[in-house]
């Protein structure tokens, strides 16, 4: 499964950013069942538009919920059919991944900003008002 991931995350990087276009593909059926039913491997399941630049790289949760951040200053929550479950605004740039707790919580860091944790629900749980910059650090910063 780690390995899985691993091969997941790096293909996310690789991935094709076309117009500030998220592309997602059925690569991503290597964690999530629910998109298995693919008929070619490779081909694009689905699509999912998001306003600006995508600087981060997107968390699993154990349900299938795609999260991901945006420099539209929202955190992402997509279903495993690439329609979207909620968006979270926070104060700037979210360019961190998202990291996810145990217990479900969602926690990213936002640029000038600060460190959010987020309930899976999309609501916030809380937030930590930073001093300066918070970027693509949440996963390293985090230990859950």
């Amino acid at each position: 499964m780690l390995r899985d991931f691993k091969i997941l995350c790096n293909i996310f990087k690789q991935m094709l950013r076309d117009k500030y276009i998220f592309r997602v593909v059925t690569l991503i059926s290597l964690l999530s069942g629910q998109l298995l039913n693919a008929q070619v491997p490779g081909t694009k399941k689905w699509e999912f538009n998001i306003s600006e630049f995508v600087d981060s790289s997107p968390a699993i949760g154990s349900d299938s919920t795609i999260y991901i951040g945006s420099w539209d200053n929202k955190l992402y929550a997509i279903n495993p059919d690439g329609s979207k479950k909620w968006e979270f605004l926070t104060g700037s740039h979210v360019a961190s991944s998202p990291a996810i707790g145990s217990d479900g919580t969602i926690y990213v860091g936002s640029w000038y900003s600060g460190l959010y944790a987020i309930n899976p629900d999309g609501s916030k749980k809380w937030e930590f008002k930073s001093i300066g910059e918070l970027r693509g650090c949440t996963t390293n910063c985090i230990s859950i």
